[in-house]
């Protein structure tokens, strides 16, 4: 059954890996068994101390959704041993109506190619050259009893594996010759064919979107797979489908919250560990429920999930931001393991976000942030890379920035000094940060 990915963003936050968990095992108890819950990127701390609390497998990490050789209906006629006769190989290829079949080792690994076109070429020049004719007829018994891995094509035999690109693989079938190509698996083994007609048409790969609209926050090769649906409680964004599609997007704190009521629609009471991680996204991204785009609906679902679960929600608070301040990560990591990008008005912006109980102890690695974000814009041609350092207890932000100081002054009223500036009471990127700046640029 063709999988359908069900993946959140790429630098994944908790929302993101959690609704993505928690829808797909929604359609799989509603029998939708091919429904797989994946991710973009590293799971972080954060995400990791939920689902190790609630003893939650990671989802399955994908790099991109690029269509590729085992999304074709490619065909699967018989192979030959290297030792089947001619006489065999004929009356094979023959019955499978087909022109060319793959020759194999004992072990199933590619040995060769077997035409109709090499068997007529060996019988005629055998018969050309060695062959005598006795009372009018010839006798091509001992011809027909020879295994054909002595005619059978061997020298530049192209193939394909099944994770190779489609893309990839047109360009080389169009500049080469053959009707028909091996396809092999990750252990070499041959499990088909392949030729032109296949690439006519061919099946996509299948994905719903969760907590992004966003193609520049999305998984690669998007363009080449079929979205289903998204579910999402940010701004409308620039995905474009080719057909109409299941779209729901809702002015809430969390995706978490939207697939939580989907449950309830459904008629269907989610597992505890699945209650329990839903809580803890909400939990997230509404930041203990202080962040603005937290509402009244957020803090009922969050509620109820929580006792679903048998867990209370201000431990499960301590459990996920503990810790997520810590001195000892890495600079790289702490800017981008929650690091969206956004085109606004013809800027290219990032921002990363690090929820925390003490950004004072982060702020003393300042020089650290700041010179790894100045050569992020240089290499990514940024306009504007932002940090968040969101603390929890100050109910505020602690904003680094690298680009134009005087946007930042305006679009916070605010003087911004040294790349740095507090925010109080801004905890949300989405609804706090990126609207600012999208009124002042648009």
């Amino acid at each position: 059954m063709e999988p359908i990915y069900v993946t959140g963003h790429q630098n994944p936050d908790t929302d993101s890996i959690c609704s993505a968990l928690a829808y797909a095992a929604l359609r799989q108890a509603l029998g939708d068994r091919q429904y797989i819950a994946a991710r973009l990127g590293n799971v972080s701390d954060e995400t990791k101390s939920v689902l190790e609390y609630f003893d939650v497998p990671a989802p399955k990490l994908i790099t991109n959704v690029r269509t590729q050789v085992y999304d074709l209906d490619y065909d699967t006629p018989p192979t030959l041993g290297r030792n089947v006769t001619v006489n065999k190989a004929w009356e094979t290829i023959k019955n499978a109506k087909r022109s060319a079949v793959p020759v194999v080792e004992s072990d199933g690994k590619l040995y060769g190619m077997l035409t109709t076109g090499d068997i007529a070429s060996y019988v005629m020049t055998s018969v050309y050259e060695y062959g005598k004719i006795q009372d009018g007829s010839f006798d091509v018994t001992d011809l027909l009893d020879k295994p054909i891995e002595g005619i059978c094509s061997r020298e530049d035999i192209q193939y394909f594996h099944l994770n190779d690109y489609v893309d990839d693989v047109k360009d080389i079938i169009l500049r080469s010759r053959f009707r028909s190509y091996p396809v092999v698996d990750e252990n070499d083994v041959v499990v088909g064919t392949i030729g032109r007609f296949h690439l006519i048409k061919y099946n996509h790969k299948k994905v719903v979107l969760v907590d992004h609209n966003e193609a520049a926050q999305s998984v690669a090769g998007l363009k080449q797979a079929d979205i289903l649906e998204i579910i999402d409680h940010h701004r409308l964004a620039d995905i474009q489908t080719t057909a109409p599609i299941f779209f729901r997007n809702e002015p809430l704190g969390s995706t978490a919250t939207i697939v939580a009521t989907m449950y309830k629609e459904k008629g269907v009471v989610p597992e505890k560990k699945i209650a329990g991680i839903l809580a803890s996204a909400i939990i997230s991204d509404t930041v203990m429920f202080k962040s603005p785009t937290c509402t009244p609906y957020d803090i009922e679902i969050a509620e109820r999930m929580a006792g679903i679960a048998g867990v209370d929600l201000n431990e499960l608070g301590d459990v996920m931001f503990a810790g997520t301040s810590s001195l000892e990560k890495p600079i790289e990591e702490l800017i981008y393991t929650d690091f969206k990008e956004f085109h606004i008005a013809g800027y290219k912006l990032g921002i990363g976000q690090v929820t925390c109980l003490n950004s004072e102890a982060l702020l003393t690695r300042k020089p650290e942030f700041l010179k790894a974000m100045a050569s992020k814009k240089e290499s990514a041609k940024y306009d504007f890379i932002l940090l968040m350092l969101t603390d929890v207890l100050k109910e505020g932000t602690d904003l680094l920035f690298i680009g134009d100081e005087d946007t930042i002054s305006q679009a916070y009223d605010v003087k911004a000094e040294n790349n740095e500036v507090f925010l109080p009471h801004v905890m949300s990127r989405k609804k706090q940060i990126v609207p600012r700046l999208s009124e002042l640029w648009g």
